[in-house]
């Protein structure tokens, strides 16, 4: 992994971390405007809100979609079902993407439309059918008074039916209804624009911030660090590919505090970053040992022209007695082969 990769992960991580220790990131406003009215969108996409059920197990848990269609790219048309515990994406979450027919997902310029999955897309796992009903106004995000993507809430009912096939003691089962479903509010459709003015509109800066940022990966597992001064977490995440149906794949991830990491040098001078869980979830430890002197830089941050130095370093990834491990409900615990590839990005506000 490269430097700029663990920068483009920080937001990211800060979001997890803000849930689960209390920080916060603040999100850029969007712009009420209208679009074109002879502009095309590169892409449509629906997404749910979270729906907390009872699974067929008695499990609770956290339910949502997201569709897309790419008329130019079609071949990235998926449909992508979330089932988590907790809040998505900072607890266990499995997300499993499904691709589809450029067909299946259907939405007229008002916002009304379907998202019909053909049974044979998403065979053995359930059965989606939904109709789609906007409920509210549209609102855009403009660039150089350009519009370059407009959205707007919908109803989501029909059916969703959905079948996690775990297995074992906390298996999660089946979840949702072949008669009907309703995705509670708030649900959304949002159009994407191409514009030559959006290229030269980048995103807010990421707020500046004391942190060390670390990630390792291997065989298809990763693990991504990040500490701060409310203290530290590690998302274990994997990524497999399914036997059905074609080209399909599920990532199964958690998130868990772990103890501060520590960075030290060793007796040949290079960087040790030692990593311990802590609690039930994140258990043993691990170390990644740098293969060289730091790299030393300087960027921008926050929304004011300040820089944060950073010290980055990538080395290897070498478990502890026991293995860094993360555990799951299903599919399996989460841990990561020796020898992997590890970074390790330490920054503080200049």
């Amino acid at each position: 992994m490269e430097w700029f990769e663990v920068v483009g992960k920080r937001t990211a991580l800060l979001g997890a971390m803000a849930v689960i220790i209390g920080t916060g990131v603040a999100a850029a406003p969007a712009v009420v405007a209208s679009a074109p009215r002879d502009a095309k969108p590169t892409s449509v996409s629906l997404n749910s809100s979270d729906n907390a059920v009872k699974s067929s197990t008695k499990q609770s848990i956290n339910v949502a979609i997201e569709a897309s269609n790419n008329p130019t790219t079609p071949v990235n048309d998926t449909l992508v079902v979330v089932l988590s515990k907790g809040i998505e994406q900072t607890g266990e979450t499995h997300d499993w993407t499904f691709p589809i027919t450029a067909d299946a997902l259907k939405v007229a310029a008002t916002g009304a439309g379907t998202l019909i999955v053909p049974a044979k897309d998403i065979a053995p796992f359930g059965a989606v059918s939904l109709k789609i009903k906007p409920i509210g106004k549209f609102s855009s995000n403009s660039c150089q008074n350009t519009v370059t993507s407009k959205s707007v809430k919908v109803s989501l009912t029909g059916v969703f039916f959905f079948d996690s096939l775990s297995t074992g003691r906390h298996a999660w089962g089946t979840l949702g209804s072949r008669k009907s479903f309703t995705f509670a509010a708030t649900n959304t459709v949002t159009w994407l624009f191409s514009s030559a003015a959006s290229e030269n509109c980048g995103g807010p800066q990421a707020p500046c911030a004391a942190a060390t940022i670390w990630g390792a990966q291997a065989n298809g597992v990763a693990f991504d660090g990040l500490t701060t001064s409310q203290g530290a977490v590690v998302r274990a995440s994997r990524a497999v590919s399914l036997a059905k149906p074609h080209d399909a794949s599920r990532v199964d991830s958690n998130v868990a505090t772990t103890i501060v990491p520590t960075v030290n040098p060793d007796a040949q001078g290079d960087a040790v970053m030692t990593v311990s869980g802590i609690g039930k979830v994140a258990t043993g430890s691990a170390t990644i040992t740098s293969h060289g002197p730091a790299t030393l830089l300087t960027t921008p941050c926050g929304s004011s022209g300040a820089s944060e130095s950073s010290q980055f370093f990538t080395g290897d990834y070498a478990n502890g007695t026991p293995p860094l491990t993360v555990a799951e409900q299903i599919f399996g615990k989460l841990s990561l082969a020796d020898n992997g590839n590890g970074t390790v990005d330490q920054t503080k506000p200049i």
